[in-house]
């Protein structure tokens, strides 16, 4: 019998990971795969170019400021700055550093995981020339899936982890959810990714933000590998194990 790392009486080791986040885990797992063979699925396809063209006669001057805002906001560096700092905010009012860092950490490992499934993929952005309101400008790396959306939905995959069950949860979903379909309508719109790009950027960043996180919560444990708890660990601990939640 072991000490339970969240300060309570003694209690048999648990796993690193309880069976229920493994059965998310390999379901993100399975997803990420998934938008890696959608990639090379749709790679050379341009069928889709007909709604990016629909969206391109059909700009308002209000919707190209709000788009064009949304896309500068959610560019390096900026984009890491947001991150730092809701990593801060999650810090400061769970009362534990490591649960911050933890979602920082997450965040931009599947963030990062992103890029190198653009560069796998490799699929041409849509035709610029072909486009006559350049609302932003254009990008040159890899179309899928979308980076910009990915960045959204990591978040609220991670935010959903380290929320508690109840009411917050709901609401940390339902806007969570609109935040990245905005932010996949926005990418459309501004005509710099395909329709399938800004989807497959949301179902990746899902997986791919709940993978990271059970991984990074799992390995600062250390309990799989030396068959002990580190107590410095203990605040990941007992997120994966549902005590403690934001």
């Amino acid at each position: 019998m072991q000490t339970d790392v969240t300060g309570g009486e003694p209690s048999g080791r648990e796993p690193a990971v309880p069976p229920r986040w493994r059965t998310i885990l390999a379901l993100g797992l399975t997803g990420m795969a998934a938008v890696v063979v959608w990639g090379f699925a749709v790679r050379g396809r341009t069928g889709e170019m007909a709604v990016v063209i629909w969206l391109d006669q059909h700009h308002a001057p209000v919707l190209d400021a709000v788009t064009s805002a949304i896309s500068w906001a959610v560019q390096p560096p900026r984009a890491i700055l947001i991150c730092a700092l809701l990593a801060g905010v999650i810090a400061w009012s769970t009362g534990l550093a490591s649960t911050g860092l933890g979602f920082g950490l997450a965040w931009g490992l599947a963030w990062g995981s992103c890029f190198l499934v653009k560069l796998l993929v490799n699929r041409p952005r849509p035709d610029w020339a072909l486009l006559d309101h350049h609302v932003t400008g254009p990008e040159r790396d890899p179309s899928f899936p979308s980076g910009h959306v990915s960045y959204v939905s990591t978040a609220v995959a991670v935010l959903l982890l380290i929320t508690g069950p109840g009411r917050r949860r709901v609401w940390v979903g339902i806007i969570g959810i609109l935040a990245t379909l905005a932010m996949a309508g926005t990418r459309v719109y501004v005509g710099v990714h395909y329709p399938s790009d800004a989807m497959a950027g949301l179902v990746y960043g899902l997986c791919a933000g709940a993978v990271m996180y059970i991984a990074v919560a799992a390995v600062a444990t250390r309990t799989e590998l030396t068959g002990r708890t580190d107590r410095a660990a203990a605040p990941a601990l007992a997120r994966l194990h549902g005590r403690g939640a934001l």
